[in-house]
């Protein structure tokens, strides 16, 4: 399975019991390239630690074929809270990799970042299970 991961971050490190901004392990992919570079752009831009540059485009590729639990939203936007509700569900009945399909979803409350399509969002609850990271894109810095 391979998924995209938009950071600020220049040294994206999968670790295991690293705690997500949830409180549990995972990390959260997409397989929306585009999608994946808003994150990028957003977190180079917002986040003071990572104003190096514009962002950063990994790829990540899972030994995993499908998501085991997928809840579609159906083309709409989520509700206050309910990607973090979903995802969580998903960590606590013990899936390994779940998915929220149809969604539209853009960085925190940033409408010139917005996606404007419906998109997938993958929550990998066992990190242990990507067994490649490589960085795809950096992006130049065009703000200050």
């Amino acid at each position: 399975m391979i998924l995209y991961h938009g950071t600020g971050d220049p040294d994206l490190t999968i670790r295991p019991m690293v705690r997500s901004r949830y409180g549990y392990p995972a990390i959260f992919a997409t397989p929306d390239k585009e999608l994946a570079r808003m994150y990028a752009r957003y977190y180079a831009l917002y986040n003071p630690k990572f104003r190096k540059v514009g962002g950063y485009l990994y790829e990540l590729e899972l030994d995993w074929k499908a998501p085991e639990l997928v809840q579609d939203l159906k083309g709409r936007p989520p509700a206050l809270g309910e990607l973090r509700r979903l995802f969580s569900s998903m960590q606590s009945a013990g899936v390994y990799v779940g998915q929220i399909s149809n969604v539209y979803d853009w960085p925190e409350d940033k409408p010139a970042l917005r996606h404007f399509r419906p998109a997938d969002l993958v929550g990998i609850f066992k990190p242990r299970l990507i067994f490649r990271v490589s960085l795809v894109e950096i992006f130049q810095k065009d703000f200050d």
